[in-house]
């Protein structure tokens, strides 16, 4: 006999149902089956229909979920202000790089006929290069914005299928191009 899952208030139940679609999502793309996901989550498949109408909208629920920069945000403002401008930004291109390749595994393995969010400005990474406005040949939110597209360049398979740039890397890239 299975043991039943301990109740949660909603939005709880939503997230942690959301959590176990992700890795299954990568693996399986839109063909993931209700009942490995509720095994994952470790409900009762019915609980997922109780919390959303089909599984088209947990999919879509979910993909809007991995593209959501809210949590990447909030890491990148928790970075430790009292570094170097090299250390700061190393720290968050780390953050950013685990995003975007589960951002891109996600978007990879759905394809092109769920319908996905726009990418965002990178306003807490502007936000931590704004003390170095100075040091910025532009502006802290250009800055960001050319950053994130290096980092999203140099850090998926598609572009180095061996071993993406590490973080440090790509920060020294960013800092002090490919000079020696």
């Amino acid at each position: 006999m299975t043991q039943r899952a301990p109740a949660l208030p909603a939005e709880e139940r939503r997230a942690s149902i959301i959590d176990a679609t992700v890795p299954l999502l990568i693996r399986d793309g839109l063909q993931v089956r209700t009942t490995d996901i509720a095994a994952a989550a470790g409900i009762a498949e019915g609980t997922i229909f109780r919390v959303f109408p089909d599984k088209r909208a947990l999919l879509i629920a979910t993909i809007r979920a991995v593209c959501d920069s809210t949590e990447m945000d909030r890491a990148i403002d928790a970075i430790d202000r009292g570094g170097s401008l090299t250390d700061q930004l190393t720290a968050a291109i780390a953050i950013m790089q685990r995003r975007f390749v589960e951002v891109w595994q996600v978007l990879t393995a759905v394809g092109p006929r769920v319908p996905t969010p726009r990418p965002r400005d990178q306003k807490a990474l502007a936000r931590l290069l704004k003390p170095f406005a100075a040091k910025l040949v532009c502006s802290p939110a250009e800055a960001a914005r050319q950053i994130a597209a290096i980092v999203i360049a140099t850090s998926l398979p598609t572009m180095y299928p061996d071993a993406p740039l590490s973080p440090d890397r790509i920060s020294r890239l960013v800092l002090n191009g490919l000079a020696r």
